[in-house]
């Protein structure tokens, strides 16, 4: 890549090393013919008036590419830099509406994890945060209680024992009785009602507990995405401590807003772009599919409609992540697109270039509409038919820019 970068700022064919224009006579020198800067006619040319590097006064380097015209680069350069072509075809393309939205965990996919019992919150192992994998039955916290003299752990699992062990020996007793016909039917009843509520009392309680403590483990397995305790804190029974998401499954959520309300029966699907990467993702292309429009805001400060779309998670999607959307709407006929990678900016203005039958390239400039993320539409500046550079942009704007060098000669 380098030795092509380098190639890029040696691409005049004729060197003038070692050619003093001061010593020279202009007239005897036919600036017409070899190195004429493609098609750049010296004929008549006031060589006083040029600046360093055989570019106009005034001009900067893109206007001296354009001067030039065509924009050389060696095939072989040109593959190793990675720059691909396209042709410019007339395709069905969709309205798109721009918006923001988040990736949120699909209902059915994520397990809250609640304290089953009140006290201090200890993280298991060597600890767990936010993006944790976890697997299903993992132990992620203890919950200790033994130091509280109200909802103490360790005292409520002693009483839950003795009133078990006092159920079971009315029992006993009752059913001695009854056998000798000396207690009723619903008094063995009541006995039996007793012991299997003693019963599950000291199990519930007994349940994942040791030294004292209640271990809280995932249901399932996955990530955890939201954590609400520290190592320390107090958790009072029923408090929402932890959520794992499996991951498996998502929801792309947009915010559409208010003056967009006419399409929202229009939209069929959506793009969307991570900000922290940059790529671009079709939801088509991630099993994806649209969920459901709402007619009406979430609440009374709200000025956007929710749009849901299901989506698998083939890219390890974080929920929560904010993410740039782009929401289709009716499909349009005979639109002119290109890639975003295909275009540069200078001074405002956006650019695509054209390759020319002999494989040099023009800089062309273009009025873009709106974009995909993937594609933008081309309102002019392009034809159908017209060759364009897909990808590798940037190193023909690079190799426009070097005609600007000197070609070893001064004037």
């Amino acid at each position: 890549m380098l030795a092509a970068l380098t190639m890029l700022s040696l691409s005049c064919g004729r060197s003038h090393q070692g050619h003093n224009h001061s010593d020279h006579d202009h007239s005897a020198h036919d600036h017409s013919e070899a190195c004429d800067h493609d098609g750049h006619d010296h004929t008549g040319h006031d060589h006083a008036a040029e600046t360093k590097g055989d570019t106009h006064e005034g001009e900067t380097a893109g206007e001296h590419a354009a001067h030039t015209g065509k924009i050389n680069i060696p095939a072989s350069q040109a593959e190793e830099l990675g720059i691909t072509h396209r042709i410019v075809q007339p395709a069905t393309f969709t309205g798109i509406i721009r918006t923001s939205g988040v990736i949120e965990s699909a209902p059915g996919d994520a397990a809250t994890i609640v304290a089953t019992t009140s006290g201090t919150v200890s993280f298991t192992g060597s600890g767990y945060s936010e993006g944790s994998a976890v697997g299903r039955g993992a132990s992620l916290f203890v919950i200790r209680s033994g130091d509280m003299s109200d909802n103490n752990l360790p005292t409520r699992i002693a009483e839950a024992n003795a009133q078990l062990r006092k159920a079971q020996a009315d029992f006993d007793r009752i059913e001695s009785l009854y056998k000798d016909k000396l207690a009723t039917s619903s008094q063995m009843e009541e006995v039996r009602l007793a012991l299997d509520h003693a019963k599950i009392t000291s199990e519930t309680l007994g349940r994942n507990t040791s030294s004292g403590g209640r271990t809280v483990s995932s249901p399932i397995a996955g990530y955890i995405t939201s954590l609400n305790v520290q190592q320390g804190d107090y958790a009072s029974e029923g408090m929402t401590i932890a959520t794992v998401s499996a991951n498996r499954n998502l929801v792309l959520r947009a915010d559409l807003p208010l003056r967009h309300f006419a399409q929202a029966g229009t939209i069929n699907s959506a793009n969307f772009t991570t900000p922290y990467d940059g790529s671009t993702y079709d939801i088509a292309e991630l099993g994806g599919k649209l969920l459901s429009t709402a007619r009406s805001t979430a609440s009374e400060t709200s000025y956007t409609l929710p749009v849901r779309f299901s989506i698998e998670n083939r890219a390890q999607f974080v929920p929560g992540s904010v993410v740039e959307v782009y929401l289709k709407t009716s499909p349009r006929q005979g639109v002119l697109t290109v890639p975003v990678t295909a275009f540069t900016e200078e001074g405002g203005a956006k650019y695509v270039y054209l390759r020319t039958a002999d494989g040099g390239y023009h800089r062309h400039l273009v009025t873009l509409g709106v974009s995909d993320g993937q594609e933008v539409e081309v309102l002019s500046g392009v034809q159908p038919g017209n060759e364009i550079v897909a990808t590798g942009a940037y190193f023909v704007r690079l190799a426009s820019m070097s005609s600007d060098i000197p070609h070893g000669h001064s004037h």
